[in-house]
């Protein structure tokens, strides 16, 4: 858009040349093309609407713009100093920006709109803000709409841009359905920006959307109330009215031709949306956390453990007839993770009739993370595997699919090309070579997988990569998974020996578990007796069965009264462009975003697995 550039320009130039500090005009910079660049280029964009090619207008226009941002960013300023939203160290700056910006700002404006009429109604706004601002949580008695006008009077200055443009352009627009495409915008501004505020706003009472709307919850510790304002649908509905007027905005803005206006109000959309999306999902997860059993077994044994995991698991199928765990940015995991039940249920013969319509379901759209996301390589490893484990003669292995996933290496990856992007929302050329290199533990199920098809020139080609990984003390790193015992454990199941088994026997704790980050885990003791016991059972060797026994009894003494065992933050999700996650130096615990550590909140995954080690112990080694 050659107009916004131009007027980008001006203002840049016109900055520049400002006699104040470089940490103001730097400042200045920052502001006006960033967060306050909807309004930096809202009198432009309004003209150009109209199709109207004057230079006169432009210049008009475009020293319109450079004043009237002056004027914003200096009462913007202001504000955030007096909210304390800014250092100490910055009270100097409001000097410039008082006695010197604000006053360029109040001669430009002079010049352009010198109209009694248009300051007179200039105090009108400010008096509109001020007595919007002067509201607290505790005072404001009001309903839904009038509470919408108060918050949206904090940005009543902004009504003076159509105002002065309408003094330059006469009646060429329809003023009032731009006014009320601001409104709208506004709107679903002020009600994102509480969100983002919740706990500043809750400390200093100032008038705060989701907390005039929990008033019930004022008695209660801040922590407290605001964790009650995202459980109770508070933050998830105020979303929903946002997104409802940010799109009759961004409606008005397409059809009018404002397309700088609609790309930031679009911009603005696609975060309350995600915010809307994270918020319901986290909902979902602490409504399914509710719903499981915090109280341990007492007394537990090896035949009880048995039933009631599998009772478990079978309880927490969904209405598709599917398991799903672990929440990400993608949604649940369904299809993946009802492989992986299968595989960990389908080992034993006894369970398999439970299974033939999962799987058969499972084998027209499985293979992917969930239906939203496209296929993946290890995905399709669970699935191939579940598919050979329920031998049903509907049964279809296609091997191809799951061989694209294959590198010239030997290694498998999980994704291939960029089809990743699309579903990732990121431009067709964003780096997504972290997600599409071969991956260790996507490779180490692979060679398990292989192993079980018979397939011997895949198994030689994948086992020699796997080779290759191991370092110096035996390990081999997992890339999705926070130890690397994931990777080491499924060489072992697949048939590697040597410095790979030595690791998992290595890291294996006195008191007879493993450790995921430094505490004691479930999952990674259950996946590490998983490969032991194909040792014990495949090689005809009796030394690690105290080993499995002891790990079996720690596992009987963590297991809930509902048959489940704890959940745990398991799998990593680096950035799509990350090589190596374990140059990341600091990861989140979080469902969404990348460089996140997100956990089973189900308990599918670590219970399914147990289930197996302790179906496998009766059945083969106790």
């Amino acid at each position: 858009m050659k107009y916004i550039q131009e007027t980008k320009e001006y203002i840049e130039n016109a900055i520049n040349n400002l006699p104040l500090s470089e940490e103001v005009k730097n400042n200045m910079h920052k502001s006006v093309f960033g967060p306050l660049a909807f309004y930096t280029f809202l009198p432009i964009e309004i003209l150009q609407s109209c199709n109207i090619d004057s230079k006169e207008k432009k210049d008009l226009v475009n020293q319109l713009s450079l004043y009237a941002i002056y004027y914003v960013s200096a009462v913007i300023f202001t504000d955030k100093l007096m909210d304390a939203q800014v250092k100490e160290a910055s009270n100097s700056l409001l000097f410039e920006y008082l006695f010197f910006i604000k006053e360029y700002a109040v001669r430009g404006l002079e010049k352009i709109v010198g109209s009694k009429e248009f300051w007179d109604n200039i105090d009108t706004y400010k008096r509109d803000l001020f007595c919007c601002s002067k509201f607290t949580n505790k005072s404001f008695e009001g309903n839904d709409k009038q509470l919408i006008d108060v918050l949206v009077g904090k940005s009543a200055l902004i009504k003076s841009y159509p105002e002065a443009m309408q003094r330059i352009m006469g009646d060429t627009i329809d003023w009032k359905s731009l006014n009320k495409a601001l409104y709208d915008f506004h709107v679903a501004f002020q009600i994102l920006d509480d969100y983002e505020d919740l706990v500043q706003d809750a400390e200093s009472d100032q008038l705060n959307f989701f907390l005039v709307k929990n008033k019930a919850l004022f008695d209660e510790d801040i922590e407290v109330r605001i964790k009650k304002i995202y459980l109770n649908g508070s933050i998830v509905n105020g979303m929903g009215i946002a997104i409802r007027y940010i799109k009759e905005s961004i409606d008005y803005f397409q059809k009018s031709g404002m397309n700088y206006l609609s790309a930031i109000a679009q911009k603005l959309h696609n975060r309350l949306a995600n915010i809307y999306f994270e918020v319901d999902r986290l909902c979902q997860k602490a409504k399914v956390k509710a719903q499981l059993s915090n109280n341990v077994c007492n007394n537990n044994n090896l035949s009880n453990a048995i039933k009631h995991s599998l009772q478990f698991l079978f309880k927490r199928r969904n209405e598709k007839n599917r398991w799903s765990d672990f929440m990400t940015t993608a949604g649940k995991g369904e299809a993946w993770i009802t492989a992986y039940v299968i595989c960990m249920l389908g080992e034993f013969s006894d369970n398999r009739s439970k299974l033939i319509e999962i799987i058969r379901e499972l084998e027209k759209n499985g293979g992917q993370y969930n239906d939203r996301v496209i296929p993946d390589g290890d995905s399709l490893n669970f699935l191939v595997m579940a598919l050979t484990l329920v031998n049903d003669k509907n049964n279809s292995i296609d091997t191809k699919k799951w061989l694209y996933y294959k590198h010239d290496s030997g290694g498998f990856s999980t994704y291939r090309g960029n089809a990743i992007s699309k579903v990732l929302h990121i431009d067709s050329d964003s780096d997504v070579s972290g997600w599409t290199i071969e991956h260790n533990c996507v490779t180490a199920v692979a060679l398990w997988v292989a192993q079980k098809l018979g397939m011997n020139n895949i198994i030689n080609e994948v086992e020699s990569f796997l080779t290759n990984q191991v370092r110096k003390d035996g390990s081999i790193a997992s890339y999705w998974w926070t130890e690397d015992i994931y990777a080491n454990a499924f060489c072992v199941m697949a048939g590697m020996r040597g410095n790979v088994l030595n690791y998992i026997i290595k890291m294996r704790q006195d008191e007879g578990c493993w450790y995921n980050m430094g505490e004691p885990s479930v999952f990674y003791t259950a996946l590490a007796i998983k490969a032991l016991e194909c040792v014990t059972i495949n090689d005809h060797v009796s030394d690690y069965v105290p080993f499995i026994k002891e790990s079996i009894n720690w596992l009987l003494k963590h297991q809930f009264e509902d048959g489940s065992w704890q959940s745990e933050n398991l799998l990593r999700i680096p950035a799509p462009n990350v090589h190596a996650p374990e140059d990341i130096k600091q990861w989140k615990f979080s469902s969404f975003g990348v460089n996140v550590i997100t956990d089973d909140y189900e308990r599918v995954f670590t219970t399914a697995l147990v289930y197996n080690v302790l179906r496998t112990y009766a059945d083969h080694i106790a």
